[in-house]
């Protein structure tokens, strides 16, 4: 869990900012609400456990975009 605010509450405050809006977000969880969320919000979910093939595939798509 990060302190002070989770992954969605994150990626909106991001949002807030021009200057780092456009950056890509990979979100890495293991709690299914929280995926089905971020999913909706159009970040890019992996669920834990993942490996590192998994990662690195999901931010190359991220840095394709």
């Amino acid at each position: 869990m990060m302190p002070g605010m989770n992954g969605l509450e994150f990626r909106a405050a991001q949002l807030l900012d021009p200057q780092l809006a456009d950056v890509p977000v990979v979100a890495i969880t293991g709690a299914a609400n929280v995926a089905t969320e971020a999913e909706t919000a159009g970040l890019a979910v992996i669920r834990k456990p993942a490996a590192i093939a998994t990662l690195l595939r999901a931010i190359e798509n991220r840095l394709a975009r």
